[in-house]
């Protein structure tokens, strides 16, 4: 989201009535336009009309059931959290998700599957919260939102080395405990200025010094979380067992990953809104097309370990 920039100053005369007057107009038609939104609101300046803007935690919970510029964002992942459900109870029972380690293999199985779930719901929860008028608690529902997204990586990691690992302990805990200790680090980071604006950060650190821009910190972040979690393991499996043992083993990953990489860069790219603004303010804009590549991804996460675990149970 767009929190970055120079400290904002919450007593300035020009944005309270900035915020008044947003405050106003929502009650009086329901949705506003960008242009009637105070400053540090305008995330994405080609999404022209349809904005929510709630001065109360109760309508900003009801807003939830409106029709509004989020309303796919919102229900797009709800959706994907009874689905998560659905197929956790129906299409990946227990019974064929035990090996030699018996209920080890399920638990493991079932972090992936929580994971993704509270991801999602932390999404639905952001994009909810996101009308409120309340800077600081918008900011704060923006970490939770990347507090989901630090589980659903870590999960995927764990699960993929578990089994790439299935019978190698060892090589399991090598892998899997910096991965789960970068999962916990990227539960704190969401609330430092490393990732949010000093003003905004619950855990505040001096960042002046630092020569990349907080974007570029939460790339670095996430990026060397995949290289320890993804990278080295598969280049493991390739040096121990040849690379047509590890391209079979990871091939189903790819079917994960290849819709996720093309969201992300519609949504870096913010295409096509930022083509013809005002087009895509409801419906098929980046945001959107980008929750429905998340929700595949995640969905296709369930075969990619049975198919994960079928050749660790092979291969044992």
């Amino acid at each position: 989201m767009r929190l970055a920039g120079k400290d904002i100053d919450y007593n300035d005369p020009d944005l309270e009535q900035s915020i008044a007057k947003a405050i106003k107009l929502a009650d009086q038609h329901g949705l506003i336009d960008l242009a009637d939104l105070p400053e540090p609101w305008k995330i994405n300046h080609s999404i022209l009309r349809g904005y929510r803007f709630t001065n109360t935690k109760r309508d900003t919970a009801m807003s939830f059931f409106h029709l509004s510029n989020e309303s796919f964002n919102i229900w797009s992942h709800a959706l994907g959290v009874i689905l998560v459900i659905l197929f956790s109870i129906f299409l990946f029972p227990q019974a064929s998700f035990q090996g030699q380690r018996g209920a080890v293999d399920v638990y493991v199985a079932g972090l992936y599957i929580s994971a993704a779930a509270v991801c999602l719901l932390c999404s639905v929860v952001w994009h909810t919260a996101k009308s409120t008028a309340d800077l600081k608690s918008m900011s704060a529902f923006a970490s939770v939102d990347m507090m989901g997204i630090s589980l659903i990586v870590t999960a995927s990691m764990v699960v993929t080395q578990y089994a790439a690992f299935y019978t190698q302990p060892f090589w399991q805990c090598v892998y899997m405990i910096p991965s789960l200790l970068g999962g916990l680090i990227g539960l704190v980071l969401p609330w430092t200025s490393l990732f949010r604006r000093h003003d905004l950060a619950l855990i505040k650190i001096d960042t002046s010094r630092l020569p990349v821009t907080r974007r570029w910190i939460r790339v670095l972040f996430f990026g060397m979380l995949c290289l320890q979690g993804f990278v080295l393991p598969s280049i493991h499996m390739m040096c121990a067992e040849g690379l047509s043992a590890a391209a079979e083993f990871y091939r189903p990953l790819m079917r994960i990953f290849t819709p996720i990489a093309i969201g992300a860069a519609i949504y870096a790219a913010r295409f096509p809104e930022s083509q013809l603004p005002g087009w895509f303010d409801y419906l098929g804009g980046s945001h959107n097309l980008w929750h429905v590549a998340v929700l595949i991804g995640v969905l296709r996460g369930f075969g990619a370990i049975a198919e994960m675990y079928a050749l660790a149970w092979r291969r044992s």
